[in-house]
């Protein structure tokens, strides 16, 4: 789902947005984490950057192509359907 920049909860990947001169954000989902599902704290969110994929948490974003590995570790973690995701 497209959504405007302003609606991203992340200052670093707005930034990213903004630096690339993206008008909207494409959102994919907010998951959390099994074994910590009343925390907000373990709660992350998926979007797409001009075509880049990144896990806004509550620390720095993780970037599919900039950390593969530790996206793909979240991915595992939280037990993720990347295709599921985003398709939905």
């Amino acid at each position: 789902m497209k959504i405007s920049i302003d609606s991203v909860k992340s200052l670093s990947i707005c930034n990213e947005y903004l630096a690339a001169h993206c008008n909207h954000a494409e959102f994919f989902g907010s998951f959390r984490h099994p074994e910590h599902t009343d925390s907000q704290d373990w709660c992350i969110t998926l979007y797409s950057v001009c075509d880049q994929l990144v896990f806004a948490t509550n620390g720095d974003p993780v970037w599919e192509c900039g950390n593969p590995a530790g996206f793909q570790a979240l991915v595992a973690e939280y037990g993720i359907n990347i295709e599921e995701a985003l398709a939905a």
